[in-house]
């Protein structure tokens, strides 16, 4: 359905911890070192069907955290649904995107890129398309250094290696 090597990364997902009921108790953000002897529950996506899921998966099992959660884990089908949880004030802590909390007023630790795989937002065109040569300009645009920089505002990792602005993605721009 899609012509052939229109396939293109845009952007790369960001996993963070989210902290607001743990901050609003200790008065702090919560970090990797805190996590380690956390006793609540921890929000994350479903890491069968969601990619941040599997990405908060990985970053526990890498600190040797896994066992410890797995039944404290309180998991949504998506990355949005385990936000809801955390958002909502049900769970005090989560495992969630970036790009959720840009507008966020703290309580937010990022993760180490090099904890988890890289979360790969791809883009392409149609075959069906009626309007090929527009398709391939709006490619063009997403990739530019300007909409990378935008992208990078709104919580992702930008992709684009002609970007100016340089970012904590300079791993992450490695593993594409």
């Amino acid at each position: 359905m899609t012509l052939k090597g229109s396939r293109s990364p845009y952007a790369l997902g960001e996993l963070v911890l989210w902290s607001p009921g743990f901050s609003a108790k200790e008065g702090k953000t919560m970090t990797l070192e805190d996590l380690a002897v956390y006793q609540g529950r921890l929000a994350i996506a479903n890491p069968a069907t969601a990619p941040y899921g599997l990405a908060a998966q990985q970053v526990l099992e890498k600190l040797g955290f896994w066992s410890s959660f797995r039944s404290r884990l309180v998991q949504g089908a998506s990355v949005q649904q385990a936000w809801q949880f955390v958002a909502s004030g049900n769970i005090p802590a989560g495992l969630v995107a970036k790009a959720q909390l840009v507008d966020n007023d703290g309580h937010i630790f990022s993760i180490p890129a090099t904890l988890y795989d890289p979360i790969q937002q791809d883009l392409v065109i149609l075959k069906r398309t009626r309007q090929p040569e527009a398709a391939r300009a709006f490619v063009a645009f997403i990739l530019s250094p300007s909409a990378q920089r935008t992208i990078a505002r709104q919580g992702y990792f930008p992709v684009s290696t002609t970007m100016a602005d340089k970012t904590t993605s300079e791993n992450r721009r490695e593993a594409l």
